[in-house]
This record gives C-alpha cells, sequence and structure tokens, in this order.
C-alpha cells in the first residue's frame, strides 16, 4: 500500500536528491499521493480545480494544508519536486526571478478521465 509519508518510498532515477531542501522527498511523495487512483477517486476537491485539459495551478497545491507543512509553503520546492514526478507534467506562463509564474500540473497521461464537466 503506498505511505505518502514515507519520504523515501519512490526515490529519483538516479538514488540522490538535490540539495534544495530536505523536504524535497516529502513533498515528491504527496504529489504522487494527490494525483494516485487512490486519491483521485475520492478528492473531488482537487478534480474540481483541475481545468478543461486536466491541469492545476500549482498555487493550489500549495495552498493544500498537508502541502504546506511539508514545503513550508516555500513554493519553489513544490516546483522542484515536480520534477521528480514522472506521470506529472508542468507547464506555466513565464518565470521571474527563479518563480515559474503560472505553474500548472496535470498527469502525464489519462488526465481526461479526472476532468470534471462543466
Amino acid at each position: 500500500m503506498f505511505n505518502p509519508y514515507n519520504a523515501y518510498a519512490f526515490p529519483p532515477p538516479n538514488g540522490q536528491f538535490p540539495v534544495i531542501d530536505e523536504r524535497l522527498g516529502y513533498v515528491t511523495n504527496q504529489l504522487r499521493y494527490y494525483f494516485s487512483l487512490e486519491n483521485l477517486l475520492k478528492d473531488m476537491y482537487l478534480r474540481k480545480n483541475m481545468d478543461s485539459e486536466g491541469y492545476v495551478l500549482l498555487g493550489v497545491i500549495n495552498d493544500f494544508h498537508r502541502m504546506k507543512s511539508l514545503s513550508g509553503g516555500a513554493l519553489v520546492v513544490l516546483q522542484e519536486a515536480v520534477k521528480y514526478v514522472p506521470e506529472l507534467e508542468m507547464v506555466w506562463d513565464r518565470e521571474e526571478d527563479g518563480i515559474l509564474v503560472g505553474a500548472k500540473i496535470r498527469l502525464r497521461e489519462q488526465w481526461e478521465n479526472w476532468v470534471i464537466p462543466s
């Protein structure tokens, strides 16, 4: 069974997290949990925040209570963690001072299964 609280249940491909923050492993696993089948089946709030293409603003995810406690509210940690979740993809409007403005994420595959029709 998937345990979102185990920081190293799914290490990155090279086995090492970059030295951005010790919280990166926890944030990575929490992202995996949010977009897991187990969670998406019951998390209507996350699904309601998906746009018509399955994207969720990174700011919405960063505002989740659990994510705030894991990332310390640092959006840059969340942005870095997305790189270690191959089942997710991220797009953004522009970059300002290393922060991706308008960043949003979705599942790479089968995202259309989770979009709530408007």
